[in-house]
């Protein structure tokens, strides 16, 4: 017959781990949040999968807006800025803007 070792855990039962702070997270909550804030962003890769998926979310985009990739980002901002200065002046002037754009055909994979 094998033995199992055995953990002996005793809890204070004073409360404090119901207790929350100016943010409603308890002790446990807040000590897991400060750990996942010690990792800088730029240090975390999403997963290639995802990666990939975001990749051909953005030519898609692209195809519909512009009819092609964007050459860079500034070109991608430039693009976006004009967009968002049509849309709320549009939206000013009390009229609505006129729907214009690609329809485009699902292709196979």
């Amino acid at each position: 017959m094998v033995s199992i070792p055995s953990v002996s855990v005793s809890y204070a039962r004073n409360g404090s781990s119901t207790k929350a702070n100016a943010f409603g997270m308890r002790p446990m909550q807040e000590r897991a949040y400060e750990a996942r804030r010690a990792i800088p962003p730029h240090q975390v890769s999403p997963p290639a999968d995802l990666r990939a998926a975001h990749e051909r979310n953005d030519e898609v985009l692209e195809r519909i807006y512009l009819g092609r990739r964007f050459r860079n980002d500034t070109e991608r901002l430039e693009k976006l800025f004009a967009l968002y200065t049509k849309m709320t002046a549009d939206k000013t002037s009390g009229r609505s803007a006129p729907r214009k754009g690609k329809v485009l055909q699902a292709r196979a994979p």
